[in-house]
């Protein structure tokens, strides 16, 4: 054959080895994850921010406990009915400073405060969400890789069972149809661990979302998620205390209250202190000194009810904020209570499936032999091949529960691996 031909043969050959090795695999460990998800998760960096707007919102609130200073230029000119006209230059430094406004100032400030505990609760409240997002995409990923494995030693088992009763058939010892089911079942199985295949694509780019990556690349973990030993009932009622979701409905409510306060400011009077000085002349730059100081009180007689319904707004607000602390605590502690008895049945759940399989795997051994001698049917050693099959998923799936069932239990809690 002449080179052209093993060429045509061997370059799709390459090609493909060459695409293959053009997409890197990376092993992932359950910290370098935990570590790359603090660094680089987009929609945590937006929850921080979040905490830092309203930190200098809180910042920005004491200017009211400040003097305010301005400077002025001004420039005029006066023309009458003759050519005579007048030219005035004025340079003006003026300063105010509130000595009472009905605590309006104090009640920005407490309201600013109770925002920055809203957000810092909120970033607490993320944290866990990401933290059960990192989690359970972890898991995930790692139940496709273990699925995928688990597939490919049930195919090698399906093969290894069609030889079987092929020999049997040929033999005479067993029908057409047993056969042609342990084919199908060696089809079925090959099936699965083209879907195992894809949902282990499917993990990977779960699981780069939340690490904040773009690049394509195929992830490995190889390692299980550190499990929490301890399992003992908490009081629910005292934990639900701490939880994030209490302390911003108690951060709400301060700042309706503040709200109260500064509705009801316009009632009281304002007293300021102003003070100013400055230059003024037809010339520039105006020699002329003038200095200004006085105090202004100001007030209220009358203005049309607006703070009379601003008050009742914002004692109703306050109300709206204290039923709906008292409505979320219930929640959160029902939340409390029922993930954790997910959690602790997930535990549970795990110990029974385990047992099961131990026994499937007993079970198939003393099959298996029966039937290659004859001490058993198709039909019955079919029943102990397919249901060891299905204990050996059931384990993978009820691991993968209880790392989800661990991880949603923490983020009730606003608790997680994102410190």
């Amino acid at each position: 054959m002449s080179c052209r031909y093993y060429g045509r043969i061997i370059a799709p050959i390459l090609m493909m080895m060459a695409l293959e090795q053009s997409v890197a695999t990376e092993f992932l460990s359950w910290q370098s994850c935990i570590d790359e998800t603090i660094k680089n998760n987009s929609a945590l960096k937006s929850a921080y921010k979040s905490l830092e707007s309203s930190q200098y919102s809180a910042s920005g609130a004491y200017s009211g406990f400040f003097p305010q200073v301005t400077g002025s230029l001004d420039y005029s000119k006066n023309e009458g009915n003759t050519s005579d006209f007048q030219r005035n230059y004025s340079a003006t430094i003026s300063a105010s400073e509130t000595l009472f406004n009905g605590l309006q100032d104090k009640a920005k400030v407490n309201q600013a405060a109770a925002q920055v505990r809203v957000q810092e609760a909120n970033l607490t409240t993320f944290k866990a969400k990401v933290s059960f997002d990192l989690k359970s995409a972890y898991a995930g990923l790692l139940f496709a890789e273990q699925s995928f494995s688990l597939q490919q030693e049930i195919i090698k088992r399906r093969e290894d069972n069609l030889k079987l009763v092929t020999l049997r058939f040929q033999g005479g010892r067993e029908n057409r149809g047993s056969m042609l089911l342990s084919k199908a079942y060696l089809n079925q199985a090959n099936f699965d661990a083209l879907q195992a295949k894809n949902n282990i694509r499917v993990a990977q780019a779960q699981l780069m979302n939340i690490l904040g990556r773009d690049e394509d690349l195929e992830l490995t973990v190889s390692e299980n998620v550190p499990l929490d030993a301890s399992t003992s009932e908490p009081n629910f009622r005292q934990l639900m205390l701490s939880t994030p979701d209490h302390v911003q409905f108690i951060a709400q409510e301060d700042v309706a209250d503040s709200g109260i306060t500064a509705a009801r400011a316009g009632f009281f009077p304002t007293l300021s202190l102003n003070a100013s000085t400055g230059k003024q002349g037809p010339d520039w730059f105006p020699q002329e000194t003038h200095r200004t100081l006085g105090l202004t009180l100001s007030v209220p007689l009358f203005g049309g009810g607006k703070d009379y319904y601003a008050t009742k707004s914002a004692v109703a607000l306050f109300d709206v904020a204290r039923s709906t602390r008292e409505n979320g605590d219930r929640q959160t502690l029902a939340k409390l209570k029922q993930t954790y008895t997910v959690y602790i049945e997930a535990i549970e759940k795990l110990k029974v499936d385990e047992s099961f399989k131990v026994a499937a795997l007993k079970r198939a051994e003393i099959a298996r032999s029966k039937y290659n001698n004859g001490l058993m049917t198709f039909e019955d050693w079919d029943l102990i091949e397919n249901d060891l099959i299905v204990r050996e998923r059931t384990v993978l799936q009820s691991q993968q529960d209880l790392t989800t069932a661990e991880a949603a239990w923490q983020q009730a809690q606003g608790k997680g691996v994102i410190p």
